[in-house]
């Protein structure tokens, strides 16, 4: 599967004039899934510690505007996240869209930020957690946005499913990329996948990790898109090897010197997670 990676800016003319090279770059190289940042297609809402019923309904609009030019990718996938009111409240969902099928709604953040800006819950509600995989092609994947990369859990549910690509639109800082990079790497080997994500620019910033923890590729100002040819395993086989494969590989039970593991009431033989 190809998959590009890219940093978009926030709006107006810029993001027209990126978003035009970002097809180009995607066409020519035959991509078949092409991940947006998180809320692509606004200003990043959550900068702001006040609500402004506005402002979400601008970015509403504009995620409705710009999925007509969803089909400028021809039959390239597309993922990302937008923003959704959903009865009386509102989230961050997130998406894919085909030709065939359209737009779908696949899962909704359950992690917020409530930091300096990053005021999340203020803009739209922590979902029920629910994580569950989306088929893209022959393989599995699965939705960590912004945040959720920090979800080992759900890394972990992931790996059962047969999970073989974490996908995270984010938004986040420039100065918090080593960071972001390594929880891409942890879950990464955690999960036994790779891991891609795309932020804005100018944080930049989007990548391509493989299930080793290595980064593959990451964008920059003067790389915004980059593409890569992974070969991910069918899942079905994937989970099938993982059900089997207890316990999990991130989650083993480690003796204690001195422990007796034949002796089930010996409290100083545990499970450790390294």
């Amino acid at each position: 599967m190809k998959i590009t990676v890219c940093q978009l800016p926030d709006g107006g003319d810029s993001l027209d004039e990126a978003w035009s090279r970002l097809v180009a770059h995607t066409r020519s190289r035959a991509s078949d899934l092409v991940l947006l940042p998180e809320l692509p297609f606004s200003p990043w809402l959550a900068r702001s510690s006040s609500f402004r019923g506005e402002s979400w309904q601008a970015a509403v609009e504009a995620h409705v505007r710009w999925e007509v030019r969803f089909a400028e990718f021809g039959p390239a996938r597309l993922a990302g996240t937008r923003p959704v009111d959903f009865g009386n409240g509102r989230n961050n969902a997130a998406f894919l869209w085909d030709a065939d099928q359209g737009l779908r709604s696949v899962h909704a953040k359950s992690r917020l930020e409530n930091r300096e800006g990053c005021w999340e819950p203020i803009w739209y509600v922590s979902s029920p957690r629910e994580f569950t995989p989306v088929a893209i092609g022959a393989s599995l994947s699965g939705f960590l946005i912004g945040a959720e990369l920090l979800d080992i859990r759900a890394v972990e549910e992931y790996w059962r499913a047969g999970v073989t690509l974490l996908i995270t639109p984010r938004s986040t800082p420039a100065g918090e990329l080593h960071h972001w990079l390594g929880a891409a790497a942890n879950a990464a080997k955690r999960g036994h996948a790779f891991s891609a994500s795309s932020n804005r620019a100018p944080d930049g910033g989007g990548w391509i990790v493989d299930p080793e923890g290595k980064i593959l590729a990451l964008t920059d100002a003067s790389e915004p898109f980059v593409t890569v040819d992974l070969q991910l395993p069918a899942s079905p086989q994937i989970a099938r090897q993982r059900r089997e494969q207890q316990p999990h590989p991130a989650s083993i039970t480690v003796p204690i010197p001195g422990a007796n593991p034949a002796n089930p009431h010996d409290r100083s033989f545990k499970s450790e997670r390294p």
